[in-house]
């Protein structure tokens, strides 16, 4: 078994991220340095300032998404299966870690901001089109926001409800990938 290396950055990065994770990010830099039991003076070394801390421990979260993504889509057949467990991944982030769902870091404030999976979604859908599942004339600027609204409904009202799931994806998927929809126990890879 490989052993990665972890850099004293990271390690420290990781650290703010679990006190923002329990805490929260409505604190003071004095008061994050108290907490954390170190200076202020340090917390300002090590991260610039709060905003910089902030977008220091986003990047560390977004780095973690995307690998919990990879494994997650390594075991999927196609990229249709990937959107319904790409839905299921935003429902158990949002239970688990809420606090980094909703902030918005572009405007600096509390949102229901999607930014750390619009990559991830813009890969999976430029899978599906070289895979012919999905629509090659959908705008997905556009699209995206419905996706995001609709999914942030479901999520957020944590209902099992594989009729909105394929309400949402019906726009973006062509004949064979609603096949591929119909073919699949919905039910069984959100549960």
């Amino acid at each position: 078994m490989k052993k990665i290396k972890i850099t004293l950055k990271e390690l420290k990065i990781k650290e703010l991220y679990e006190f923002y994770l329990q805490y929260g990010f409505d604190h003071t830099v004095g008061d994050i340095a108290h907490m954390m039991k170190i200076e202020r003076k340090t917390f300002y070394n090590r991260y610039q300032g709060k905003e910089q801390s902030i977008e220091m421990v986003l990047g560390y979260e977004h780095r973690r998404l995307n690998d919990i993504f990879k494994d997650r889509f390594m075991h999927c057949n196609h990229s249709v299966e990937q959107l319904v467990i790409l839905i299921w991944c935003l429902q158990e982030y949002y239970r688990e870690r809420r606090i980094f769902f909703l902030y918005d870091a572009e405007r600096g404030h509390f949102s229901s901001d999607y930014a750390p999976f619009k990559d991830v979604f813009q890969s999976i859908v430029d899978k599906g089109r070289q895979c012919y599942h999905i629509q090659e004339d959908v705008d997905l600027s556009v699209y995206i926001d419905f996706f995001f609204s609709n999914i942030q409904r479901y999520i957020m009202q944590e209902q099992k409800q594989t009729g909105l799931v394929r309400y949402t994806l019906l726009p973006l998927l062509n004949e064979r990938g609603l096949e591929l929809l119909d073919e699949m126990d919905i039910d069984l890879l959100l549960s």
